[in-house]
């Protein structure tokens, strides 16, 4: 009988292309945009002076308070991780399960006909370090119990990496605001001293009272919808490495490739159902 392939004739593993890793995606960009176009629009609509919603020293003071508050409470390591995945707003990492899924039957297939230690030969291939770990426990002939525990393993390393990363950009999202109000009560202190100087009191407890806008703007605008989207990105990566540890344990065990794709079809069901 002929070996089963997935979808069509597949003569060997699809190799992933780093061009498509990342996928441009500009809606956490515009989100932000037509939140803060909502806002200035709706102050010149009342009437009010664009101008007066810009203060440097408020921008100054929020931002780097945020910012340096959130650096106190993780390490180094953490808090350039998190910078380097703000990238992820706009080219968040493609949802490689197809992709995935297409590797895993063909090995399957490859395994049934050639058995466990034909998969040596594809180890140096791939990529992917979770299944280059899978691949090498299945040569080396691993229980597929202990293959899934070895792979649960690396998935929930990963995660709990990724969600430090989350979890840093919640606390900013916390400390913006509460350092709006203290740059707020900064703007105070020296309006106070001009209390002689009645045309420029009105003028000085607005602008104060800019850094409260800019904090409360910073985390609900921006810092906190980041955070709960790169939260749903650590949730699609783990169902993707759910995927790939469901077919390389199935393969382990010797399943037959129809069953093993017809088990992984379910992670990639249409959402919207």
């Amino acid at each position: 009988m002929k070996p089963h392939s997935p979808a069509s004739e597949i003569h060997e593993a699809p190799v992933p292309d780093k061009r498509r890793m990342e996928g441009r995606d500009v809606l956490g960009l515009a989100g932000v945009a037509l939140a803060v176009v909502a806002v200035a629009g709706a102050q010149a609509v009342e009437g009010g002076r664009l101008l007066s919603l810009i203060n440097l020293p408020a921008f100054i003071i929020v931002l780097g308070g945020t910012v340096g508050a959130s650096m106190a409470q993780v390490s180094w390591s953490q808090f350039v991780l998190a910078a380097r995945r703000i990238r992820w707003i706009l080219r968040p990492p493609t949802d490689d399960r197809r992709e995935r899924i297409g590797k895993v039957l063909f090995w399957s297939d490859v395994v049934r006909r050639e058995g466990m230690l034909s998969v040596e030969r594809l180890i140096d291939r791939e990529l992917d370090p979770l299944f280059r770990k899978g691949l090498q426990l299945i040569a080396d002939g691993v229980d597929h119990r202990a293959v899934r525990d070895a792979l649960a393993v690396s998935l929930r390393t990963r995660e709990a990496r990724d969600l430090e990363v989350v979890r840093v950009f919640d606390a900013m999202g916390g400390y913006a605001p509460t350092i709006g109000i203290l740059g707020a009560v900064m703007g105070l202190v020296q309006v106070m001293d001009h209390l002689d100087d009645p045309e420029q009191l009105g003028v000085g407890i607005g602008r104060a009272f800019v850094a409260t806008i800019y904090g409360v703007a910073l985390a609900n605008i921006v810092i906190l919808p980041w955070a709960n989207r790169m939260r749903s990105i650590v949730v699609r990566r783990s169902e993707s490495d759910e995927l790939a540890i469901d077919g390389l344990a199935a393969i382990a065990a010797g399943e037959i490739t129809p069953l093993i794709e017809s088990r992984l079809a379910g992670y990639i069901e249409d959402r919207r159902t």
